[in-house]
């Protein structure tokens, strides 16, 4: 049985086969072909218009002038080019004039370097601007005492007894924050926070977190308590001055004195144990709290507070008249101008004490011989530390180091001690103008200003190479020259020079 024939159900006979798809574009390009025509007439009407005659004109206008910006531009290149290679000792005498004119501050970008918390932050980030608000109303620059007895020693046979919580101890460290008993004396002997009210706005400390500020405000709650109860609900009419409080003996915001003082902390920190033990630590597990630590909130902007000011770095300025400073690193200074230089021992003894062995916290950490009982730490002196070792340790160390291995690696490579001029002038150039700018133009640096040094040596190495193999495909094409043109002199018999080629 033959088979039947396909039959084609996609396509129009008309004539001949024709595919549905053809057909149908072309029915739409046929559709199409009116408003085609209607958008070619628009457009050679506007065209032929004034409106687009001008607009012709005026990008003809541009690309004249891009076409005369760029042959200008290339002929500037050129004669500077050729300016720089007929006269290369004005350009180098420029250069070093031009160096020394803007880098002779170079070794002053120190004091660019911005040690506040937020300059780890990215400009415009929530974090920052959450940090800004949080500034307005809680300190968030925290500045730490930490504080170590003679108990904390490692070695047992120069180990004492002392507790933080010993009244002597107590007092010592009531003395270096301000307490009533030396309110009101005046300049390094009122402590750091001898304005309790201010908020920071005089003595530049927000708030204070320490073993002795929580038995000074367990000691005077009773006096501050009855002193209301006298005033607001006895009918004893208005009595501003607390007559029967004040005939409680310890009424005064200060560690107790006299008889039975000891045992009256001894309560205190009985009852207060939970709070008091986040502030102090028994480091050698013989019973006795040998380490506590003094936490300071500082207020932020510190220029209009009473604390001794330090010498602002830049002199006198149109900004500082005056030419001091008054911020955190200011008081870290006076912190230790009060505590190490200007206290009286019989005030302090702790604040002049230093031990000869390292004490039990510090031994897997450091290997200082001595310490001091009182030390500065914290957020905010910690990151000033930091900013001042980055730039002694970039200073000192890195770019010296970078520069004589570069040196080394060249004089190798070349065998030549004038590649080690040529090289390590631009080097040192860029180094200099660089610093130089981030001092004359007051810009803000990093931390990480460190990696600075490194990657200009770097960067200057890669030029002054590539300079290098300049300069001496341009000496042995010269040589080459010399030497063509000292053998056609021979060869017409004149007698010529031997060729140096150096």
């Amino acid at each position: 049985m033959p088979d039947a024939e396909p039959v084609d159900k996609y396509s129009i006979a008309d004539g001949e086969d024709r595919d549905d798809e053809a057909a149908f574009w072309e029915g739409f390009f046929e559709r199409l072909k009116p408003l085609k025509e209607a958008s070619d007439r628009a457009r050679e009407g506007f065209t032929s218009s004034f409106v687009g005659e001008g607009l012709d004109t005026l990008a003809q206008l541009v690309d004249d002038a891009s076409d005369a910006a760029r042959g200008a531009t290339r002929r500037t290149v050129e004669l500077t080019y050729s300016s720089i290679l007929r006269s290369p000792a004005s350009i180098v005498i420029l250069l070093l004039l031009l160096t020394a004119v803007v880098g002779r501050d170079a070794m002053e970008f120190e004091h660019q370097i911005n040690g506040d918390v937020e300059i780890y932050l990215p400009d415009g980030a929530d974090s920052t601007a959450l940090l800004k608000q949080v500034r307005e109303q809680w300190a968030t620059d925290i500045f730490i005492l930490y504080v170590q007895t003679d108990n904390a020693i490692a070695d047992p046979s120069f180990r004492g007894v002392e507790n933080i919580t010993h009244v002597d101890i107590l007092k010592q460290i009531s003395w270096i924050e301000g307490d009533d008993q030396n309110r009101g004396i005046g300049g390094y002997q009122s402590g750091l926070d001898y304005n309790k009210g201010d908020r920071g706005d005089i003595d530049g400390v927000v708030w204070v977190l320490s073993p002795a500020q929580i038995i000074k405000e367990a000691n005077s709650s009773s006096y501050r308590f009855n002193c209301a109860v006298e005033k607001h609900g006895l009918p004893t009419g208005p009595n501003e001055e607390c007559i029967l409080s004040s005939m409680n003996p310890y009424e005064g915001y200060s560690i107790p004195e006299g008889s039975g003082a000891q045992e009256r902390v001894d309560r205190f920190v009985e009852d207060a144990e939970p709070l008091l033990s986040n502030f102090v630590r028994d480091t050698n597990g013989d019973g006795i709290w040998d380490t506590g630590v003094v936490v300071m909130g500082l207020k932020f902007d510190m220029s209009d507070t009473a604390i001794t000011a330090r010498p602002n770095p830049k002199g006198t300025t149109e900004e500082n008249p005056e030419g001091i400073l008054r911020d955190h690193k200011a008081f870290i200074i006076h912190a230790e101008l009060l505590i190490y230089e200007e206290s009286d021992p019989s005030d302090c003894q702790l604040c002049h004490r230093v031990y000869s062995t390292p004490t039990s916290t510090m031994d897997e950490f450091t290997s200082i011989e001595e310490r001091k009982a009182i030390t500065i730490t914290g957020l905010t002196p910690v990151l000033h530390d930091v900013s001042d070792a980055i730039y002694l340790e970039l200073v000192d160390r890195m770019l010296p180091i970078s520069l004589i291995l570069v040196a080394l690696a060249m004089l190798i490579l070349h065998r030549n001690p004038k590649v080690i001029i040529i090289c390590g002038a631009p080097i040192l150039m860029s180094l200099a103008i660089t610093f130089g700018i981030t001092v004359w133009a007051d810009i803000m640096l990093t931390p990480m200003i460190i990696s600075v040094g490194p990657i200009l040596v770097g960067l200057g190495v890669d030029y002054a190479l590539h300079l290098t193999n300049r300069i001496e495909e341009n000496r042995i094409e010269l040589i080459e020259e010399r030497l063509e043109m000292s053998w056609a002199a021979q060869r017409d018999g004149f007698q010529t020079e031997d060729v140096d080629p150096w």
